[in-house]
């Protein structure tokens, strides 16, 4: 199985069955696709503007910490990625309705030349590489690809129903609905519905529109069969069926697992579903249920091989015996001596 680490930092969205639903009327398609704003109001990154647009500066700096993500502000092509002079490193997307946006000064770049990219997809960190004296994003705005000055971005963003400064990944550009639905998909967690299939995915019409969550930490929309969670760390990820009934029984995450960084994905051996979270994973078979594991105890099953170890799949959640814990599998048990920090293993 994919290490933790790895799966931490995987972006792609792996296929699953598609319950079906009741898609947008062709009206309703012509309407979206007519407009020349759809999907191109996205937060480039979240952060006060510590410079402001004039005749010496053409584009705005955007303060944020080192790392913090950056997001296309619309769907298009990448032109440009590498290193600049000035900028240390830079992105350049040719967007769909024929402007251009630029992005400098970061440390780490996820898209190259010729990468197609959506709205909100993120593409680099912030960094303070080139001409800075901090970390963060300067960012170039351009009415048309190929001209010479760019325009103010903080009208070029607001023509598309974002207001600088905003909310990392979040934007008023592009919005999901679907017959029998009850709310609407913004942003990157708009984002996410389409890449899954919109309504006509496994989770049905939006039920809500996008809300906080109660610790103010990250987004959510309610599904007919799930959720879509986003935070600007983890970004924007669905859970699902039993294995969001479970995550729903051990308190959302505001209980020890935290917020989603998957969405559900298949096991190698594919008998199972299983969801990566922040501070554990939640694992599914027709024969054992759902059940999480996690800390020290989900390290040494990792270690023991994962469901294709000697162990198998889990059968309980993590529980207390005796002031040390244990998780139960399909062919034994892993406990955590709270004295030695120690785990150890017990066969049937």
């Amino acid at each position: 199985m994919t290490s933790f680490a790895y799966l931490r930092s995987f972006a792609i969205a792996l296929p699953f069955s598609v319950w079906a639903c009741s898609s947008a009327t062709n009206e309703e398609r012509a309407l979206e696709e007519e407009s020349p704003l759809a999907d191109t109001g996205f937060c480039p990154a979240e952060g006060p503007i510590t410079q402001g647009y004039h005749s010496a500066h053409d584009g705005v700096d955007i303060g944020g910490p080192m790392s913090a993500p950056i997001f296309a502000t619309a769907a298009g092509s990448v032109t440009a990625s590498g290193p600049a002079q000035g900028y240390g490193q830079w992105i350049r997307i040719r967007h769909d309705d024929g402007s251009m946006t630029e992005y400098g000064h970061m440390h780490t770049r996820f898209v190259g030349v010729g990468d197609r990219v959506n709205g909100g997809d993120r593409i680099a960190l912030i960094g303070a590489e080139g001409q800075a004296t901090g970390p963060h994003l300067h960012l170039r705005t351009y009415n048309r690809a190929g001209d010479g000055h760019g325009v103010d971005p903080v009208g070029y963003l607001g023509a598309r129903g974002v207001s600088l400064p905003c909310r990392a990944g979040q934007g008023g550009g592009g919005s999901t609905t679907c017959p029998g639905g009850k709310g609407a998909t913004i942003g990157a967690i708009n984002v996410k519905y389409r890449e899954l299939g919109a309504c006509d995915s496994v989770l049905g019409a939006p039920m809500t529109n996008e809300l906080t969550t109660p610790d103010t930490r990250g987004r959510y929309n309610v599904f007919e069969r799930g959720s879509i969670y986003w935070t600007a760390a983890t970004g924007a990820h669905e859970v699902h069926g039993l294995i969001r009934d479970k995550w729903r029984d051990l308190k959302w995450e505001t209980g020890h697992l935290g917020y989603p960084i998957t969405d559900e994905f298949t096991p190698p051996d594919g008998q199972g579903r299983f969801n990566v979270f922040e501070g554990g994973s939640i694992y599914w078979t027709p024969w054992t249920g759902a059940h999480e594991v996690r800390g020290a105890i989900r390290d040494r099953w990792r270690d023991e091989g994962w469901e294709a170890g000697r162990l198998g799949y889990p059968t309980s959640d993590e529980y207390d015996v005796g002031g040390d814990r244990q998780s139960d599998f399909e062919h034994g048990s892993i406990q955590w001596i709270r004295a030695t920090n120690q785990t150890k293993v017990q066969m049937k």
